[in-house]
């Protein structure tokens, strides 16, 4: 089952080479502006960071080619909610480490150590994006107009979250509230999503599945 999922993920990758160079490109000139340009507390970028980059690389990574490869693993023994819950741990996980790695760095290079409550904020951002990632692929469950809907709202969400980093983030504030409200959210949104994937249907997704493929398959034959 692992194999298998970390195939599909990896042909994605593999399919998304320019998408993927650009949204990390994009990811560091959003940290950069942050940082130098409109000069935002370092506390608050290190703690709100990792959401951003999880918003940004979502817009630019998500496709509707990858239901082609999700319709594979449809018909093998994985259940759909092993994938959104892969999906959703995988990428999660992975953005984490990356904005990790990129606020490492630039905290080495301006000298500056983030305090406790931001590194405190950090740790919780993850459970909270991959609960974000986890409400985003809602139509994992069977691509269902409703389930793509939602997940179109959340993805526009990521889309006000990384543009606001930039210039508000040092409107957001770090305290023992905003650590509590990140858990609460995360197990809210959690708990919103899973409600719809425990329901999810491999017959209704195979349809939908099949339908929109079709769809992708003629809009590129009527390009060319």
């Amino acid at each position: 089952m692992m194999k298998s999922l970390l195939w599909k993920r990896i042909v994605e990758l593999k399919n998304q080479k320019p998408r993927f160079i650009f949204s990390l490109i994009l990811s560091v000139v959003v940290l950069l502006l942050s940082t130098f340009i409109f000069k935002n507390d370092f506390n608050m970028i290190f703690a709100y960071f990792p959401v951003a980059l999880v918003a940004i690389n979502y817009i630019f990574l998500s496709s509707m080619d990858d239901i082609l490869f999700c319709e594979t693993l449809i018909s093998t023994n994985i259940s759909l909610q092993k994938m959104w819950l892969f999906n959703m741990l995988f990428t999660g996980l992975g953005n984490y480490l990356i904005s990790t790695f990129l606020l490492i760095i630039t905290s080495l290079f301006l000298n500056v150590q983030p305090n406790a409550m931001s590194i405190f904020q950090n740790i919780f951002s993850l459970p909270l994006t991959v609960s974000l990632i986890g409400c985003a692929s809602i139509h994992y469950a069977n691509y269902s107009k409703l389930n793509q809907y939602i997940g179109t709202i959340f993805g526009v969400s990521f889309m006000v979250i990384s543009f606001s980093f930039v210039k508000f983030v040092n409107l957001m504030p770090i305290n023992q509230l905003t650590l509590i409200s990140s858990i609460f959210v995360s197990f809210l949104g959690f708990i919103f999503s899973w409600a719809f994937i425990s329901r999810s249907s491999k017959e209704k997704m195979l349809i939908n599945t099949a339908k929109i493929s079709a769809m992708i398959v003629n809009r590129k034959i009527d390009k060319e």
